[in-house]
């Protein structure tokens, strides 16, 4: 990767990428006590640390993965569309086992998680530390996180979510969603171009792309554990920036944000719409402490859950706290010591999406 690389094409730029370690189709992949540096010319080209396009059972630890993409004076507006940064997982799944009850086969996962990121350094000179998609449990714990760049422009996700983007499509099982989802589909009530069937432990759909990048597949939780992380974004640079969001995780099922340590490095000028979005059906946020310049962001988390227990987190900023049945106390606001109506305003925005309850 010390070389210049060829553009991707247009036509691919979701199915396929460079890094230092790149894999297309892969199962039970282990990736441990490595160093991943320096690939790559400049961070203009799309370099990862390590890309993988379809992993099942994925884990990731203790690797130490640093500057690949090259830091450099570029400006980022320049830069060549394609996927970049440290972790780049385009679509991770729980390696599962056809079951048959009630004489109809299911395949389900089997207790192997769709994606395990633990202990790793990742520093990412343009391009999130982590970004990956999931269909299964996801765990991310005990890393450290650092994005020094991002792109503004709507065909780079650093916009939406600058250090970490997690989506995951799996479905609790609590009221039987998983179930209803699948039968969903192998009724052809989801999707209706294409016949599904069973080979093996896999339901099979004739499709360009990921296969089984879609609700209802196969029986498969969405719990995300992010937990005792610490996350930087720095942007002490000579440009002035602007994103969405520093942290980004969304799930059909659970969220457990616990206990990370959330920062935001911002010179006058850049700003930070809210430092961290989080959703989930049900969602628990703790013990964090969300950081940003006083004058770099708006919130500095927004939650949203229709379980939503957000408590015991310091911030510098406003929280904005929705669901249908809310724990929202307490919580501890820097920017109302100063201010100590600072957050009402934050009360009146979609008033009956949530509350104490």
């Amino acid at each position: 990767m010390s070389r210049k690389s060829a553009d991707i094409p247009e036509n691919m730029l979701n199915s396929m990428g460079y890094g230092g370690i790149a894999l297309a189709d892969v199962d039970y992949l282990v990736i441990r006590d490595n160093i991943i540096e320096n690939n790559g010319p400049s961070r203009l080209f799309p370099i990862c640390g390590i890309f993988v396009l379809h992993g099942e059972g994925v884990e990731i630890s203790r690797n130490r993965i640093l500057n690949n993409g090259a830091a450099g004076r570029e400006s980022a507006q320049g830069a060549h569309p394609g996927p970049r940064g440290g972790i780049y997982i385009v679509f991770a799944v729980a390696p599962r086992v056809p079951v048959q009850p009630q004489f109809k086969k299911i395949p389900v996962q089997i207790g192997v998680p769709a994606a395990k990121i633990h202990d790793n350094i990742v520093s990412s000179p343009l391009g999130q530390a982590l970004i990956m998609s999931a269909l299964g449990p996801v765990s991310v714990l005990g890393n450290q996180f650092t994005t020094h760049g991002l792109i503004v422009r709507a065909d780079s996700s650093t916009f939406r979510a600058a250090t970490v983007l997690i989506l995951n499509l799996g479905l609790s099982n609590e009221l039987y969603f998983q179930l209803l989802g699948f039968m969903a589909v192998t009724a052809g009530q989801v999707k209706s171009k294409d016949s599904y069937t069973i080979e093996g432990d896999t339901l099979v759909s004739p499709q360009p792309g990921l296969d089984d990048e879609s609700l209802g597949q196969y029986l498969a939780n969405g719990n995300v554990l992010f937990a005792n992380n610490q996350c930087v974004l720095d942007l002490l640079d000579s440009v002035q920036e602007l994103a969405i969001s520093s942290i980004m995780i969304a799930s059909l099922d659970d969220v457990g944000f616990h206990n990370n340590q959330c920062d935001c490095d911002l010179l006058l000028g850049d700003l930070i719409f809210s430092h961290a979005i989080l959703f989930g059906i049900s969602l628990r946020v703790t013990d964090n402490r969300f950081k940003e310049g006083m004058f770099g962001a708006w919130l500095s988390a927004m939650t949203l859950g229709l379980l939503n227990m957000t408590t015991n987190n310091q911030s510098t900023h406003c929280l904005w706290i929705r669901g249908l049945m809310v724990e929202d106390q307490p919580n501890t606001v820097l920017a109302s010591a100063f201010n100590p109506k600072i957050c009402d305003p934050f009360k009146n925005v979609l008033p009956n999406a949530g509350g104490r309850k």
